[in-house]
């Protein structure tokens, strides 16, 4: 099953949170909502993917990399989600999974909606009653009609985003969507085209009310997501693996088995925000994105940053390799030791952006990685590692919690 992720608008009613960012790029966990939703949709087993993008499409392309295909909406700023998911129509080429991509959710929702056969939609019935929701009407299990002005009496629940179609569906729905821009209804939501197909086959309404998600629309929406939907998924997850550790336990040696459970504790922490540090061993860079600039450090072969931290707290590390031009990729890794220990890092082939330059070379896609500290001073080193002379840009930030500020 293919999986269509629908990202083309600016998400204007977030305010200033989306003027440098697009809405899927927002973090929650410490890391971006597609990022959430395409290791969601990979463990659930579907793909290929691709994201119907516009605004800010260049910064979702440099995100996602090769793991979805950009379907790109030049027309994003006058036209909605029909128009987006029509643009897709040579695309999508059998079953398909579509999704808003403003979506924090548990990959059980995605699990439930891949087990599923028939046309099907996933929707929350102990939801609907919000004005900007969008209600569903359900008849014996299967959909009437869906639209945010149902009248109170007729709302099962609230759709949740997340729809699956077989393949014929999937064309027919196609065919609808077309048949409303035909009609000058390019403004509208998907949903128009859906209650259509409605009237003419079963689209089966699965309940996933209990299970974690938002969406997110309004700032209030991230900080609800940021503050109480993320720790709820995290410790899902985190059950669901402690339970796969404990098959494996008897093979290993106390001290691995410590030594992987607290890395993995450790590494689950969820900061609401960010603060860069001042890494003042190194050079400051300046690299630009249009009218975008952001400041990092340069890190180049054999040169070693050291810094302090204090716990608990949680560190992330992200990286730009700095391309010389003639290359047009680089193999790298960050040595990091935390406290004299080593840290496991995984080396990375990294391409050029195309999005951020700077003057002292061709910048590259971005790579992040995070850890979690606890109580305590913690001495932290960090060198790179190549097999030939390089740089990196660094940017080392500090996760901070708004639920412990003054």
């Amino acid at each position: 099953m293919q999986a269509l992720i629908l990202a083309a608008g600016r998400g204007s009613r977030m305010g200033t949170k989306t003027a440098e960012v697009p809405k899927c790029l927002l973090e929650v966990g410490g890391k971006p909502l597609i990022e959430h939703m395409l290791e969601a949709l990979a463990d659930a087993g579907v793909g290929p993917v691709g994201i119907v993008a516009g605004y800010m499409a260049d910064d979702i392309r440099e995100v996602v990399g090769t793991r979805a295909d950009i379907i790109e909406n030049p027309r994003w700023s006058r036209t909605n989600s029909l128009y987006s998911f029509w643009l897709a129509r040579e695309w999508v080429e059998g079953p398909v999974m579509v999704l808003n991509s403003d979506l924090l959710l548990s990959p059980q929702i995605l699990e439930r909606m891949a087990g599923v056969s028939d046309n099907a939609l996933a929707y929350d019935a102990a939801s609907g009653g919000g004005a900007e929701q969008m209600k569903v009407k359900l008849d014996d299990g299967t959909l009437v009609a869906m639209s945010k002005t149902l009248p109170p009496e007729d709302v099962s629940g609230e759709n949740v985003g997340v729809l699956g179609f077989t393949a014929t569906g999937a064309r027919r729905l196609f065919q609808l969507a077309g048949e409303a821009v035909e009609a000058g209804k390019e403004n509208d939501w998907l949903g128009t085209a859906v209650s259509a197909l409605a009237l003419e086959c079963p689209i089966r309404a699965i309940d996933v009310g209990g299970l974690p998600w938002a969406e997110i629309d309004f700032s209030y929406d991230l900080d609800r997501a940021r503050r109480q939907v993320w720790p709820r998924i995290r410790n899902r997850d985190r059950g669901r693996l402690l339970g796969g550790f404990a098959k494996v336990v008897g093979a290993l040696g106390i001290a691995a088995w410590a030594f992987m459970l607290l890395a993995f504790l450790f590494g689950r922490h969820a900061p609401a925000s960010w603060d860069a540090l001042e890494l003042d061993e190194l050079a400051p860079v300046q690299i630009e994105a249009g009218n975008r600039k952001q400041r990092w450090w340069m890190l180049r072969t054999g040169d070693e940053v050291v810094f302090e931290v204090t716990g608990p707290t949680a560190i992330r590390f992200s990286s730009r390799p700095v391309l010389d031009g003639v290359r047009d990729s680089m193999r790298y890794a960050l040595g990091l030791e935390i406290d004299g220990r080593p840290v496991p890092w995984d080396d990375h082939l990294a391409t050029a952006s195309h999005t951020w330059h700077s003057r002292v070379g061709t910048v590259g896609k971005r790579d992040d990685f995070s850890v979690s500290l606890p109580d305590g001073s913690h001495r932290l080193t960090m060198r790179l590692v190549t097999g030939q002379p390089g740089a990196v840009l660094l940017l080392v930030s500090e996760g901070f919690d708004e639920d412990n500020a003054d």
